[in-house]
């Protein structure tokens, strides 16, 4: 595991995310009677990268045209893109599994960009556990 790593989940710094922003995926989840929610997920780090962001925003155009930063990741040592939109996928989902269960399992990868649809799956079924099944709350 690495080091010397810190993940802040819920951290807000709503805004613009900068041009160099790169994808990660666009994600839609069904629930079911009629529910259904699409997220475009990407991810801006700094030129040392040790600062990462990720950058979530709706695929509804009818919830709004906004963006908003769920999770920041600081590191000691330099992290790779897809290293870090690893950790800040993960983080996203298990805390919003963690406060609200949701979203959940149920959904299909629209869009690959730098993580492909079996990395998100493994993600998933790691970040989408019961509070009571948890190893690590």
């Amino acid at each position: 595991m690495l080091k010397n790593i810190i993940v802040k989940s819920q951290y807000q710094d709503d805004g613009v995310p900068p041009a160099s922003k790169t994808l990660i995926a666009v994600c839609t989840w069904n629930g079911g009677l009629g529910y259904s929610r699409t997220s475009l997920y990407y991810i801006s780090g700094s030129k040392s990268r040790k600062e990462w962001r990720l950058w979530i925003k709706p695929g509804d155009p009818e919830v709004g045209d906004f963006w908003f930063n769920a999770v920041l990741l600081q590191s000691e040592i330099s992290l790779g893109k897809r290293e870090a939109a690893t950790m800040l996928i993960y983080e996203s989902w298990r805390s919003e599994w963690s406060d609200y269960e949701t979203p959940g399992n149920n959904f299909s990868t629209d869009t690959e960009g730098i993580l492909d649809s079996e990395t998100l799956k493994e993600i998933a079924a790691r970040a989408f556990i019961r509070k009571e099944e948890r190893s690590d709350s």
